[in-house]
């Protein structure tokens, strides 16, 4: 993974990316999961397509309110995170139309990470491919291993661009103790766009 390639305007809009999903959703999220709410959020995110349909994505929120968002608070590891990430995202599964399987992990992992954001990575394609992952969901404890030893190694980096994003623009609408939310949001930007993605 390779930040040099990344512009000093790249930097700036993947800030302005991830202050902007953030304002626009809040954080952390602490009440039960509603419909409205989960709209928003899944245009916000762009996971719509992969929760299947209407009926597939009003069962998804009934099942993360009856069978897990007190646990998602709970988790303190990223072991513990990612399966249950795993178990959630397997048991939701969706046929598509070649009558394949398809499990929504980027939906299941973004909404955790709402839920419980320092302990929940964000999954994506092109996020795994700039961390050189391929495991999907049976091997997700590994991409949130090499997310968390990127947000480890690229702190300096990403506190600095941040706190220059800070006094270009002053006010950004996020209190310092969520900066490490700010972090998570903005390495993940970055990563699509190392891989190619457009934002």
């Amino acid at each position: 993974m390779n930040f040099n390639i990344l512009s000093r305007v790249d930097n700036i809009c993947s800030i302005n990316t991830a202050v902007a999903t953030i304002n626009n959703l809040g954080i952390p999220k602490e009440d039960k999961l509603t419909y409205n709410f989960f709209k928003k959020f899944s245009k916000e995110w762009n996971v719509r397509r992969t929760l299947g349909k209407e009926e597939d994505f009003r069962k998804f929120i009934d099942d993360f309110n009856n069978d897990i968002y007190k646990d998602i608070k709970k988790v303190d590891s990223l072991k513990s995170a990612s399966e249950l990430v795993r178990k959630f995202s397997e048991d939701r599964a969706i046929t598509i139309k070649n009558g394949e399987r398809r499990r929504p992990l980027s939906a299941v992992s973004k909404i955790f990470h709402f839920y419980n954001p320092t302990h929940f990575y964000v999954y994506d394609n092109y996020a795994s491919q700039a961390l050189n992952y391929s495991g999907g969901v049976d091997n997700i404890y590994e991409f949130f291993k090499k997310f968390d030893d990127a947000l480890k190694i690229h702190d300096e980096f990403l506190t600095k661009s941040i706190s220059d994003y800070r006094e270009i623009n002053g006010s950004i609408g996020i209190n310092n103790e969520d900066i490490g939310i700010l972090k998570i949001r903005f390495l993940d930007v970055s990563l699509m766009k190392i891989s190619g993605r457009n934002m």
